[in-house]
């Protein structure tokens, strides 16, 4: 193991709770509500393709830059002095730099918004490596983001390790040839993730050598 690749929402914080109530706030209009078991299917993939399916399912036509300013306005309202790493994410990334192992972020978020989000968790500094949405053609479940995010690091995909929440980002890490742990979170079931190589409740139960164990 020469590498962590951190996905983001679901894994170094939580804010999937702001991001749909957000996107349900302004769908009331169409008399659209994105359920749990949807929003399970959705997650990991870029918001592009979230409104896509939201598009096609609901019969809309939806625009895609006023539903992400829009929302996105939304949302850090809701946030508002709330936004903070999970439970174990400082740590962790602390005990991977003190075994020299290098670390990064690829998130199908937009690059702005993971720049706002980990300053306000004051986490910037910490990730010298961010691959966003917009340096992708072919989004999660697709390999992409975590291969461009393995040149970035300089390290082969095959001594890499990604910790996601979505079955998605699982199933993109794994395409992509890498060690991958899934953390739960209420929108998927241990179940989903019989590919993961670990599955854990909670940040708090990784470490360095836990990690390195499942090369």
């Amino acid at each position: 193991m020469k590498a962590v690749i951190f996905d983001m929402d679901g894994v170094i914080y939580d804010s999937s709770p702001y991001v749909w109530k957000a996107r349900n706030i302004y769908l009331k209009k169409y008399g659209v509500k994105i359920t749990s078991q949807e929003i399970s299917k959705l997650l990991g993939k870029s918001l592009r393709d979230q409104l896509s399916y939201i598009n096609k399912k609901y019969s809309l036509s939806i625009d895609y830059e006023d539903f992400s300013r829009k929302t996105r306005e939304i949302q850090v309202k809701l946030m508002k002095n709330k936004l903070k790493p999970k439970p174990g994410v400082k740590k962790l990334i602390y005990d991977l730099k003190k075994h020299k192992i290098k670390i990064a972020i690829a998130s199908s978020n937009m690059r702005k918004f993971i720049i706002e989000d980990l300053k306000i968790m004051k986490l910037k500094d910490k990730f010298k490596v961010i691959t966003s949405v917009e340096e992708v053609e072919r989004h999660k479940p697709a390999p992409d983001i975590f291969l461009i995010t393995a040149k970035k690091l300089k390290v082969k995909p095959e001594n890499c390790l990604v910790i996601e929440d979505a079955v998605n980002g699982l199933q993109a890490a794994k395409k992509a040839g890498m060690k991958a742990v899934a953390v739960l979170t209420k929108f998927h079931k241990k179940e989903e993730f019989k590919d993961a190589d670990l599955v854990v409740r909670s940040i708090k139960n990784l470490n360095y050598y836990k990690l390195r164990n499942l090369f």
